[in-house]
């Protein structure tokens, strides 16, 4: 096992000789350290030699930073597909009573309230209100790390998630607001409100099930972030 000296050593080795930024993989990327340092010691080797042959196995710097790349691209992928999974539930039982139920409440409101710019208002109410908060989230992120003057990029799959909500919900927003480019107008015409209460339907339900993502997930996300001295160049 290694001690606390050691410990900071492999860290400081991570993050500043080698410019690692993500949290998640700079903690599983230390637990591998760990195990194959622990390994070469009880072999005999001193921990600088265990330490250079263990970064070596690894490809170097280059492949570190690859390796955090793919790390980052994989974190992206798994988001979206828990994101995607969570919509798709609002489409099989038992959720999908709540999609029914959302849909013949927006068909009252839209046959009611024919006139198309309130449509438009209430889709540009909704798309503002996750665009505000996705800036907004963006916007205290970078203030805090500024703040710390930390070079490791904090929270980072905050930001991912946020960003996959604005994506879906947007998507929603444009096919609802645009049913007419891909049917035929005359078939829109004559079944505009429904139109209208299925886009309003499926903005809503983006929403809700891009906020159950980011409950799902959001937990995981504090990352316990590092001052460190060295930066990519």
């Amino acid at each position: 096992m290694c001690t606390s000296q050691q410990l900071d050593a492999i860290d400081r080795h991570l993050r500043k000789e080698n410019w690692l930024l993500n949290e998640e993989f700079i903690a599983e990327l230390t637990d591998h350290y760990i195990s194959s340092i622990t390994d070469r010691l009880a072999e005999g080797s001193s921990f600088e030699q265990a330490l250079a042959s263990v970064h070596q196995d690894f490809g170097g710097r280059t492949g570190l930073l690859n390796m955090e790349e793919q790390y980052a691209h994989n974190q992206f992928l798994r988001t979206r597909r828990t994101s995607r999974a969570v919509f798709l539930a609002y489409l099989k039982p038992p959720r999908l009573a709540i999609s029914l139920l959302l849909l013949a409440c927006f068909y009252q409101l839209t046959s009611a309230y024919p006139h198309y710019g309130r449509y438009a208002m209430i889709q540009g109410g909704l798309m503002a209100l996750v665009l505000g908060g996705g800036v907004a989230a963006a916007f205290i992120l970078l203030i805090e790390r500024f703040k710390s003057r930390q070079n490791s990029i904090t929270n980072h799959r905050k930001l991912i998630s946020v960003g996959v909500l604005v994506v879906n919900f947007g998507r929603a927003t444009l096919v609802a607001l645009g049913p007419e480019i891909w049917v035929k107008p005359t078939f829109y015409s004559q079944h505009v409100h429904v139109f209208d209460a299925a886009g309003l339907t499926a903005s809503v339900i983006c929403l809700l099930s891009a906020v159950e993502c980011l409950m799902k997930v959001w937990p995981t996300y504090g990352a316990v972030t590092t001052p460190v001295s060295g930066r990519r160049p």
